[in-house]
């Protein structure tokens, strides 16, 4: 559908036609995903909205097309412009696909203006394995997939085996360990693909989300002699209503799972999950999920797989170097 429209900078007042646009794309793109505000928060947390944000506007319609960058991301593997975009289906195959990949990659040069040669300038964005006409565009524009993520879910009404940990550790939530479970975080992290450490700020902004359950996310903590007390691994959870029609029933999604580097291969992981498994059924869900990598080194998709996760959903990331 061809329209005229009209391009502008995007401001909090259209976060709520952010997640409407967003929503009504995914009933094609990816059916079982639901936006809320938070994921649109995320995804245009910038300092220079005016720059780094466009919108085209309908006259009838509204918002039909968004893009937006987030500013550059020191990671392990390259410096890196964060992209979103989706326009309307009925505003399709009318170029503006285009238009909005151009105007990232022309925003993501002038971010990049400067910063030298010492590693790869990616633009990176994803998309899921059923937005067949993103991932055409995608490619066509030169961007390559990069990595595979895995959606996987777990029935609840299956039994849960015992917890079992190490001896001196045990199980708690993070209420009283925030700054620890960071640090943690970005230990367990730190060889993960893509990974970047979090930041204070990064941290409390995890915190802040509508859909953070402290009371569902839990922490192993070892004490040394001294009685001192050590996070080893984490449980970060999300619960969101307004995802339940779409996937099929109430659900816990685990958004974080790590462990300290030093206490792997000591059953941690599966303790965590086993337990918020357990919490998760007690508190009247009907399934667990998260996501991973398809390639991820640390051999998490096994340890999935071994407590009852099958695959569900997939999607990808794709980077274009500049």
């Amino acid at each position: 559908m061809k329209s005229s429209l009209s391009w502008r900078p995007a401001t909090a007042a259209d976060i709520p036609a952010l997640v409407q646009l967003a929503n009504t794309a995914n009933r094609i793109d990816d059916p079982a995903r639901v936006v809320v505000a938070d994921d649109i928060i995320k995804a245009s947390r910038t300092p220079n909205p005016e720059k780094n944000t466009l919108l085209g506007v309908d006259a009838a319609d509204g918002i039909v097309a968004y893009a937006s960058v987030l500013e550059p991301a020191d990671g392990p593997l390259a410096v890196t412009v964060e992209a979103v975009g989706v326009v309307h289906p009925k505003y399709r195959a009318a170029g503006l696909g285009t238009k909005l990949i151009k105007w990232q990659e022309t925003r993501a040069r002038e971010m990049f203006a400067g910063r030298g040669a010492a590693r790869p300038n990616w633009l990176e964005t994803a998309a899921a394995g059923t937005a067949h006409s993103a991932r055409k565009l995608l490619t066509d524009h030169g961007f390559v997939e990069k990595r595979c993520w895995l959606e996987m879910a777990r029935e609840l009404s299956d039994p849960i085996p015992a917890v079992k940990l190490p001896e001196g550790v045990r199980i708690t939530t993070p209420h009283d360990f925030s700054e620890a479970t960071r640090l943690a975080y970005n230990d367990a992290f730190q060889d993960h693909w893509g990974s970047r450490p979090d930041s204070r700020a990064d941290w409390e902004a995890r915190e802040a989300r509508a859909d953070y359950r402290p009371d569902l996310s839990f922490i192993a903590v070892a004490e040394d002699s001294q009685g001192t007390p050590e996070v080893t691994g984490l449980v970060t959870t999300q619960v969101s209503e307004e995802q339940f029609e779409a996937r099929g029933g109430p659900f816990a999604y685990i958004h974080l799972l790590g462990v300290r580097r030093a206490w792997r291969g000591k059953g941690i992981a599966s303790a965590l999950l086993n337990h918020s498994m357990r919490v998760f059924k007690d508190a009247g869900f009907e399934r667990a999920e998260l996501n991973v990598d398809s390639s991820s080194l640390t051999g998490a998709v096994g340890v999935y797989e071994n407590l009852g996760f099958r695959e569900a959903h997939r999607h990808s990331t794709f980077i274009k170097e500049l």
